[in-house]
């Protein structure tokens, strides 16, 4: 029998590893109508002073990097473009920082 069922708190990799099949369970879902899926989360620890991340896909891998790869990439586009056109700075420092 597992602490949560006893009313024990659940220990770090109890709690880590029920979250992991929270995203199991979706995944598994959307893989249903999909090909591929990856999901990142990310949520504050429980110790205020840091955050856990958690990553899980299903599907054709190259597929995945593919399309993770095309998302960071416009992603840091859309960043560039966002600062530099609100840029105030006239030494163009911020711009040399990209």
């Amino acid at each position: 029998m597992d602490q949560q069922a006893e009313g024990l708190p659940l220990t770090e990799e109890e709690r880590l590893e029920k979250e992991l099949n929270r995203l199991k369970l979706v995944c598994g879902k959307l893989s249903e109508f999909f090909d591929t899926v990856q999901i990142f989360c990310t949520k504050q620890a429980e110790d205020n002073k840091s955050t856990d991340k958690f990553e899980y896909g299903q599907g054709n891998g190259y597929a995945i990097y593919g399309q993770v790869k095309s998302f960071v990439i416009a992603t840091e586009q859309a960043f560039k473009m966002d600062v530099l056109s609100s840029d105030e700075d006239d030494d163009g420092d911020e711009i040399d920082k990209l």
